[in-house]
């Protein structure tokens, strides 16, 4: 059965996500991403058991999920999708989170999109201008409920949140905006040191990539090259055991 908190704007302090995929690179990149943009914290779920666990254990301001889990199911645990295991909470009546999405490589997969939309669930592709734009937008909401407690609390350490360079609204700097500047530029000299800029590529959300056109990403402040930067500090502070790896500890 799946564990369902009601949403209670009481209950709120610290904006926390739950991201349900078997993907663990997209897993780790979009946690890095929400937690540099102001989220307080990214709980990882690879399939509807470990998620149902994580809802038993806490509240949640958003679910993320894919819809293809199939690596991340349990041996002798029904197969479920995504939208199906979200779908049957909210159709028992409870809403798990304020925030629900479906985001996925295959929208086609979904087995009943209308009522997804009937309870206000938001669907976006991987890899595409609408996942980025949710997922921004869940980083300024993260944003606001910090600047909202701190100001309710009066504690000294509002002074801590200004303007984001990625959300370009509220958000945590210049402590965090130090942290981006100096890891971009840190990947760029990285890249521009490596004797094989046009021979070596890798597929970046379905985009093949050489390690020129990448530096041209980073540079230039895309989407793709805002991912990366983020990917690349995710793998230092993995490397650096600042982070567990994805679904350990």
């Amino acid at each position: 059965m799946l564990a369902t908190v009601p949403y209670s704007p009481q209950s709120l302090s610290r904006f926390q996500v739950l991201l349900v995929d078997d993907d663990q690179e997209w897993s780790a990149i979009t946690q890095t991403y929400l937690e540099t943009g102001g989220v307080a914290e990214v709980t990882l779920a690879d399939g509807p058991a470990r998620a149902n666990d994580a809802l038993e254990a806490g509240h949640f301001d958003a679910i993320l999920a894919d819809v293809d889990l199939s690596a991340g199911i349990i041996k002798g645990e029904k197969f479920e999708q995504g939208d199906e295991w979200l779908l049957r909470s909210l159709k028992s009546g409870h809403r798990p989170a304020r925030e629900l999405a479906i985001i996925t490589a295959y929208p086609r997969k979904i087995k009943d999109t209308d009522s997804l939309a009937r309870h206000g669930v938001t669907v976006a592709k991987k890899a595409t201008p609408a996942e980025f734009e949710y997922l921004d937008r869940i980083r300024r909401e993260a944003a606001e409920l910090a600047g909202r407690q701190r100001a309710y609390s009066g504690s000294p350490a509002e002074g801590v949140v200004g303007a984001n360079s990625l959300t370009s609204e509220v958000g945590p700097a210049p402590l965090m905006d130090d942290l981006f500047r100096g890891t971009r530029e840190v990947f760029l000299e990285w890249l521009r040191s490596r004797s094989d800029r046009e021979k070596e590529a890798i597929v970046v959300h379905g985009k093949t990539l050489s390690i020129a056109q990448i530096e041209q990403e980073v540079a230039g402040g895309t989407q793709i090259g805002r991912l990366m930067i983020d990917m690349y500090l995710h793998h230092l502070k993995v490397k650096f055991k600042l982070l567990p790896r994805p679904f350990e500890g």
